[in-house]
């Protein structure tokens, strides 16, 4: 953790306008993210009165994706931040397909991260990060 992080919490989770932050020392807080623009892996001070996140700290690294759906191409959405590894898994026997695996290492890259592709003997059945 870095030292001006010390005091800040960690969100964990997000669930419709909640989140789930953890403290350095590991305990667990639920608050509401109502006006934050909050990730999995921020770090955020918090309003206890108002139980309420009130601030996000400045990112070391964030995996940006553009919206999905064709109205709003222009805005990105932060799905983490903080990270400092990305592992892009892909399924050797299946055939790595290089368009996707380019695309992964390009998102990957431009986050800030470090990158590690990792190769599988078996199938991947079902591995759906961007739900």
């Amino acid at each position: 953790m870095h030292e001006e992080n010390a005091h800040a919490w960690r969100v964990k989770r997000l669930d419709r306008g909640w989140s789930t932050l953890l403290a350095h020392d590991g305990g667990e807080m639920r608050v509401r993210n109502i006006g934050a623009e909050v990730a999995v892996g921020d770090y955020v001070t918090i309003d206890t009165n108002e139980e309420r996140v009130s601030e996000v700290l400045t990112r070391k690294s964030a995996i940006i994706r553009r919206a999905s759906f064709e109205g709003a191409r222009a805005t990105s959405h932060v799905v983490a931040a903080n990270l400092d590894t990305v592992f892009l898994l892909h399924a050797a026997p299946s055939g790595v397909n290089p368009r996707r695996l380019e695309r992964e290492l390009i998102l990957a890259f431009d986050s800030g991260a470090t990158p590690v592709v990792l190769l599988t003997r078996r199938k991947i059945i079902t591995c759906n990060f961007w739900r």
